[in-house]
């Protein structure tokens, strides 16, 4: 509880599991900025919060041959801007609960391209702007949540 993750100009690869992974507490914030995720063996990030005060920026970042892209449970907010995501077998943005902000997105080869569910009778919310979902499962699923969208391009998916 009460710390910060800066992460600036970073290769995180070949993990066994995720490549930044938080369990579930309160006030913190995670900022990963201009690095690469390549070959980790769960989802590049997995950040699980309560619901609040938490917060997640990630910048200017590749991610390539995970498991997963960015999964958020429970986050007060993410912020996602600048983000090439990549021959990834499950979804390149999960967020479940809370709030996600993504600008500027390019996702191709992945299991699903952005999905956003309510979590305990929460609704998740999306803001996406300019965002491509190419050659992947759903290039949108949502459940229980609300999006506002702006240059959304989804083609060729399942």
């Amino acid at each position: 509880n009460g710390t910060t993750m800066d992460l600036v100009d970073a290769t995180v690869e070949d993990c066994g599991q995720s490549g930044i992974f938080t369990s579930r507490s309160t006030n913190w914030a995670v900022r990963v900025v201009k690095s690469k995720f390549r070959t980790t063996k769960g989802p590049a990030l997995s950040l699980h919060g309560m619901g609040t005060d938490e917060l997640v920026e990630v910048q200017s970042t590749t991610i390539q041959d995970t498991l997963g892209g960015i999964v958020v449970e429970s986050v007060g907010m993410a912020r996602v801007s600048g983000i090439t995501v990549s021959g990834v077998s499950g979804p390149a943005f999960h967020n479940m609960g809370g709030r996600l902000i993504a600008s500027d997105i390019k996702v191709t080869k992945c299991g699903d391209g952005v999905v956003l569910v309510g979590k305990n009778g929460t609704r998740a919310d999306g803001s996406l702007r300019n965002v491509t979902v190419t050659d992947g499962g759903h290039g949108m699923y949502l459940s229980n949540a609300r999006i506002d969208a702006e240059d959304l391009f989804l083609s060729r998916n399942a």
